[in-house]
């Protein structure tokens, strides 16, 4: 699953959070001005992250307990944050955006068909391209409520995404499987 949410990961934390959530000059910044922007708590602990993980150092019994405790509470604090954001926008408002249904659709619909397109022209290990197709076709993740409301901007289309996409992933998983199956036999 890593493999194939590294490459997303990376770009969020390069271009996405830097360019969009952190800019208030409609994308006209210089070079030096961009460079600066990647010095931001996600891209600086990820890359850290990895220079520990290639470098196989070992951290403190202390700190090892530290970072476990703290991982342990993200998914919790996560979906706390969450259900605060859906519960204080109006339903009607969540359901009415008409670009949250197109995001949600190329999400869960044209995402995961072209990588069933690539894999019925590229063979790969059965393994491989299952895991890279359910990876594809699941919906948009709570990162689209935490990350713009780290930052102190509008949740409001993050959470219409959020609820959104589970809600059409109900129905969407099932026939990206289905066709992955028919598809790639």
């Amino acid at each position: 699953y890593l493999v194939f949410t590294l490459p997303l990961w990376t770009a969020i934390y390069l271009w996405g959070a830097p360019a969009l959530l952190m800019s208030d000059d409609n994308g006209k910044t210089s070079i030096k001005d961009s460079l600066k922007k990647l010095v931001n708590p996600m891209f600086a602990a990820m890359l850290i992250g990895m220079l520990i993980g290639v470098s196989g150092l070992t951290l403190p019994t202390w700190a090892e307990g530290a970072i476990s405790a703290a991982a342990d509470c993200m998914s919790p604090v996560a979906m706390i944050l969450t259900g605060i954001t859906v519960a204080s926008v109006p339903l009607k408002k969540l359901f009415s955006d008409g670009r949250v249904y197109a995001v949600s659709i190329i999400r869960l619909v044209f995402i995961p068909l072209a990588f069933i397109g690539f894999f019925a022209l590229v063979p790969c290990f059965e393994t491989f391209v299952i895991c890279a197709v359910c990876s594809a076709a699941m919906p948009l993740g709570l990162n689209t409520i935490v990350i713009p409301s780290a930052y102190g901007k509008d949740t409001t289309a993050a959470a219409g995404m959020a609820i959104v996409s589970h809600l059409l992933s109900c129905i969407t998983i099932p026939v990206i499987l289905m066709l992955m199956t028919e598809i790639l036999k």
